[in-house]
């Protein structure tokens, strides 16, 4: 007679919750109902024993747990018992504290500390050795930890065990040929419509929270750098405005700025033009450039006959300059950027997208891929998806498991380190008031009738084998 298959641990009908990121247990533990019609109080209890047992302590029998359950339940003093918070006492939920015993067992420690991401995991990572404490490596899950132990897991077990699963080649060559043909259809779509595809570009940029804060990041670095080029360009330049140079450039029949300043620089050369050389059709040579400019606007010299009055050039000599360093700042004012503007419609951005990219034939080797680096839009290493490093067991770049944030709850008891994959057992978990450091995804009311069903059990036990 062939032997009986098992229910699923992640039945959609029965609906247990189990110690795992599954996808099917998080939908299960979203839909699960604990109101359902009870015609006697031992059904309330068992049923409450049944859902309670398939999440705490999954894989142990009853008579295992039996063994380490204890009817005492631990809790801080009972002279804090009273605290209160705005006039109202605090309950200790004691009844939570039933399954505390579990919570010492090693590969319970090891899921709580989120370096697997199932109980089941938790127990193969310690039986096949990937776990210490202290140092020594123990291959019993069920190992009692007790205050003060260190346990470690090894890194590469942590990475394959919260990280995404790893593809198969025939996965990753048939998403990546996905992504390329939706990436070559943008293209198609960005060099039919470029104007329209901009927009819609930057609008998804300001819709996405994460890339708006990197992105703002990096622009305003950028923005800083240029603006620190742009005042230090304009310092410079503006240092360099002379009265003799804004002559050399007038004498020279140069353009010597806007309309306010020809106008200012003719009259100043009016003032000094019967004082001026003869000039001929060639204009003034450098030479000559040079000493009237030194002669009027460096030493002002008195003994010219027949020179304007000194004060008035002096005057128009600081109007020019004025005027031409607000020229000067006009300029480099444009020039200046400033977060948070959107970027102007760039024309030739579609010529700066790459070309289509052809599909990979699914039929050729995999272990070509190694060989050879692809144009891939997403990827930088030029790697299939997910096998940037094919010799890892998990997804490459690693990225975290789906809904690891639904369970990923650090208990009080445990001091965890992510970096060193290395973890501390404080103590055992305690109960305070209105709080109890054992994590469970069940009502306070459920751990009451659990403790009935296993008190009484227990006490039932004892009298049948006269144990005092």
């Amino acid at each position: 007679m062939p032997r009986r298959q098992k229910v699923p641990p992640f039945s959609l009908v029965r609906k247990r919750i189990r110690q795992s990121f599954n996808k099917l247990n998080i939908y299960n533990a979203m839909t699960w109902r604990k109101n359902r019609p009870f015609n006697s109080q031992y059904r309330q209890l068992f049923f409450a024993k049944q859902e309670s047992r398939a999440y705490h302590g999954e894989g142990l029998t009853e008579t295992q747990f039996r063994n380490v359950f204890r009817s005492e339940l631990t809790s801080v003093s009972p002279l804090q018992s009273k605290a209160k918070r705005d006039g109202v006492e605090q309950e200790i939920p004691h009844a939570l504290q039933t399954f505390v015993a579990l919570e010492r067992r090693l590969d319970t420690a090891v899921f709580r500390a989120l370096f697997a991401s199932s109980l089941r995991q938790a127990s193969q990572y310690v039986v096949t050795g990937a776990v210490k404490v202290n140092g020594v490596k123990i291959s019993q899950p069920g190992y009692v930890l007790r205050a003060g132990d260190m346990f470690s897991v090894d890194p590469n077990r942590v990475l394959e065990g919260l990280g995404r699963p790893k593809p198969s080649a025939a996965e990753a060559i048939t998403q990546t040929n996905r992504i390329i043909r939706k990436y070559n259809k943008y293209l198609e779509r960005c060099r039919k419509s470029p104007r329209q595809m901009w927009k819609s570009r930057e609008a998804r940029r300001k819709r996405h929270v994460v890339y708006n804060s990197k992105q703002a990041a990096k622009e305003n670095r950028a923005i800083e750098q240029h603006n620190k080029s742009i005042d230090t360009a304009m310092k410079r330049e503006i240092d360099a405005v002379k009265p003799r140079l804004i002559l050399e450039t007038a004498l020279k029949g140069e353009k010597v700025g806007g309309e306010k300043l020809a106008a200012k620089s003719g009259a100043l050369l009016g003032l000094v033009r019967g004082h001026l050389p003869p000039k001929d059709e060639a204009g003034y040579s450098a030479d000559e450039v040079r000493d009237i400019s030194g002669r009027y606007y460096d030493k002002h010299e008195p003994g010219v006959a027949g020179v304007a009055n000194k004060s008035d050039v002096k005057k128009l000599c600081a109007e020019l300059v004025q005027l031409k360093q607000d020229e000067i700042r006009t300029s480099y004012s444009s020039r200046l950027r400033h977060l948070g503007k959107a970027a102007p419609y760039d024309p030739t951005w579609v010529d700066r997208l790459p070309q289509p990219i052809p599909e990979i034939d699914p039929e050729t080797d995999p272990e070509e891929f190694a060989k050879m680096k692809l144009a891939l839009p997403f990827s930088t290493t030029g790697k299939l998806y997910g096998l940037a490093e094919p010799e890892k067991r998990w997804f490459t770049p690693w990225v975290p498991r789906q809904f690891v944030a639904a369970m990923a709850v650090l208990p009080h008891h445990l001091e965890v380190s992510h970096e060193t994959c290395h973890a501390i057992y404080l103590r055992d978990p305690v109960a305070r008031p209105n709080h109890s450091e054992v994590i469970s995804p069940f009502s306070l009311d459920m751990h009451e009738r659990v403790h009935m069903w296993y008190n009484y059990r227990r006490r039932k036990n004892l009298a049948r084998t006269g144990s005092a």
